[in-house]
């Protein structure tokens, strides 16, 4: 954990007896934890008891509140007892570290690996036969270094897991070995098969509960470095990467460097993380417009990878297929974003102002090409700016949240009523029966799967309609890709990027306004030969140069480039 990591420790004494320390509260991040809870002095006998049965060391991984330290020696005088522990604040409460004898040993170093190495150095094969006593609540406090040094301690010999994770060679293949960390997101997928389809060496190590400091996510982590051998990790919007540096310290330690792709917005996923730019972390971001505010936040080594498709699973259907119920003239996949604009709501109880105007601001955050909502409040807004500039970055994000999905929300709404008169058939949230009018003008469909049912539903529809979410003014999100794929026509809203993929005479169809986008419906719905033409043009391009292999070859060569 970063060396800013730090908590407050409150003393807990007895009812009856004001100077007797029974436990201790730990406030981290406003949050109040139980050091001991009750019974701990007879928890911490009962625990070293067991271990004091035999001859052999004793390793405290923390000191607890010093009750089973002090039975221990008290009634071992002559077993040796190394106390791995190196928090001030605890010890400072509990007095533990005052307790001096000939056969105690106190070790603090703050590198895991070093205080691994030194118990190791200290009992060399008597290690084998040490009983290792891990206290909870330390494990807990610090996940990234005390389940480091249990774990380094339990290896099958002596410093083994430890050369492992730290002395092999990196970059050494004909692809760089990717370690991914996993969490549900679906595009994880896409790169294990395209790194796959490549012959290049991937493994996963899951954060499903998205709990980077969990003892479980660490030793996983260990055991996979140990066993893999991985020359980086890789990790899509920065999940696993926590405000305080937890993950980072432990690549550092390994020295391992870490690309994470965003293809969602930075500035909405970073807005906790302070100081986690660092040289061995590598970002690849979806919209080249984040760039100059990557690098702006210290990230020096950030590149621009767009999104892509997996040709093997985004095909083309038989050449006849036969009548399918997604089959319709216009269709459109997407969220209303009716709960997402609602959503962030509950954390401006506290900003009434704020939460008062987010509509006034969404809709001036439409019609502006500002890529960030402080840029629209600073210029149109000067005086929600001040009052958003002093609210918890809590309330700040919110707002930020409430007023793109907002105005998401509304851009897409006037999208849709333009396509109306074309009975579109809307696939996504229940949200849409209360925006749009009662049908028959229109169809609903359910979310749907997106390997499964979502290729049916582009190869069945004439014309599949994209309106962009505003979290990203210039870039194209993944519809773009996966529609030509499938062989199916798409009509887009126009965004700058789309050029640098595309040839917008030939391979696409575009709009600019909600008006214009049912004038091209209509236009399109008549020229079946230009149809064909542009969705054979646009598959030739996506195949060629927007499979995810494409990408994964890109980042792969600059991790080797940059690190190797």
């Amino acid at each position: 954990m970063s060396d800013d990591f730090s908590y407050t420790a409150i003393p807990v004494f007895h009812d009856t007896s004001p100077y007797e320390l029974v436990d201790i509260r730990l406030v981290i991040d406003g949050r109040t934890r139980h050091l001991g809870g009750r019974h701990a002095a007879q928890r911490e006998v009962s625990q070293v008891d067991s271990a004091a049965q035999s001859a052999y060391p004793i390793i405290l991984l923390g000191s607890g509140l010093g009750h089973g330290m002090a039975h221990l020696l008290k009634t071992k005088p002559d077993r040796l007892i190394i106390v791995v522990d190196r928090e001030t604040p605890i010890l400072d409460l509990t007095g533990a570290r005052r307790l001096k004898a000939n056969n105690l040993i106190w070790i603090d170093d703050p590198d895991p690996f070093q205080a691994a190495t030194l118990v190791r150095d200290t009992l060399g094969s008597a290690l084998d036969r040490a009983h290792i006593i891990a206290q909870p609540a330390w494990l807990r406090l610090r996940p990234e270094y005390y389940p480091t040094v249990h774990h380094l301690l339990q290896a099958p010999a002596p410093s083994s897991l430890f050369q492992q994770v730290m002395n092999y060679p990196r970059f050494v293949g004909s692809y760089p070995k990717t370690l991914m960390i996993r969490s549900g997101y679906f595009l994880e997928n896409e790169i294990e098969r395209a790194l796959a389809r490549l012959g290049a060496p991937v493994v996963s190590v899951d954060l499903a509960d998205r709990r980077t400091g969990s003892t479980a996510f660490v030793e996983a982590l260990l055991e996979t470095v140990a066993g893999f051998k991985p020359d980086f990790v890789l990790t899509i919007n920065h999940i696993g990467v926590d405000p305080h540096g937890k993950l980072l310290d432990l690549l550092h330690r390994f020295r391992l460097p870490l690309a994470s792709w965003f293809v969602d917005s930075p500035r909405l996923i970073l807005h906790e993380h302070t100081e986690l730019a660092q040289d061995a972390t590598a970002i690849f971001t979806w919209d080249s417009d984040t760039l100059p505010w990557l690098e702006a936040k210290g990230f020096s080594r950030s590149v621009y990878l767009p999104l892509a498709t997996d040709t093997t699973r985004f095909t083309p259907g038989p050449a006849s297929p036969p009548p399918h119920p997604f089959a319709t003239a216009v269709s459109f996949v997407g969220a209303s974003m009716l709960s997402q604009a609602q959503d962030p709501l509950t954390d401006l109880c506290n900003q009434p102002n704020l939460a008062a105007h987010i509509q006034r601001v969404a809709t001036c955050f439409a019609k502006s090409p500002a890529h960030d909502v402080p840029g629209i409040l600073k210029t149109h807004f000067p005086d929600l700016f001040h009052q958003f500039n002093n609210a918890t970055s809590r309330e700040r994000l919110a707002f930020e949240l409430a007023v793109t999905w907002n105005a998401t929300r509304d851009y897409r709404l006037n999208c849709i009523w333009a396509l109306l008169p074309f009975h579109p058939l809307i696939v996504g949230d229940a949200g849409w029966q209360e925006l749009l009018p009662t049908r028959p003008r229109w169809h609903h469909h359910g979310p749907i799967d997106y390997y499964t049912e979502l290729p049916e539903l582009y190869r069945s529809s004439t014309i599949n309609f994209n309106c962009t979410s505003l979290q990203m003014k210039n870039a194209v999100n993944q519809r773009v890709f996966d529609v030509p794929a499938c062989g199916g026509c798409l009509l887009t809203d126009y965004r700058q990027q789309i050029t640098r993929l595309f040839d917008p005479e030939t391979e696409l169809f575009l709009y600019t306004t909600p008006e214009e986008a049912a004038a091209k419906v209509k236009e399109m719905l008549h020229d079946k030969e230009r149809r064909e033409h542009i969705v054979k043009n646009a598959r030739q391009r996506v195949l060629h140069e927007h499979d995810y292999t494409h990408r994964m070859i890109q980042l792969l060569q600059t991790m080797q480039r940059w690190f190797g």
